[in-house]
């Protein structure tokens, strides 16, 4: 698929990938949704690394996406009451049983 375009989604104020360490997929993933959809997006680990790989900055800077290489966060500092959260890769997939916002 070159041009995803999902279908507008009602009561979601934004989507938030997560991945295990929010180094890669995830950050990839929620900025390639803002450039496409042009909605809110945010990206989060659950064993987040201390800063996102270089290669996947590279990539994205590549592709015309734009990476904090610093921005790194934890799923449960970020994810909020009315957030659409979607796994993308089985490791979070299994953390991912209850609520993840804050407490």
């Amino acid at each position: 698929l070159a041009r995803p375009t999902p279908a507008p989604m009602t009561g979601v104020g934004r989507v938030v990938f997560v991945c295990t360490r929010n180094s890669a997929r995830s950050q990839l993933a929620a900025a390639l949704w803002s450039e496409r959809t042009h909605t809110a997006a945010a990206s989060a680990g659950t064993k987040p690394a201390e800063r996102v790989h270089p290669r996947a900055v590279a990539v994205a800077h590549r592709h015309g996406l734009a990476l904090d290489p610093t921005a790194t966060s934890h799923i449960g500092d970020i994810v909020r009451d009315d957030d659409l959260v979607i796994a993308v890769c089985d490791n979070a997939h299994e953390v991912l049983t209850g609520p993840v916002g804050p407490g």
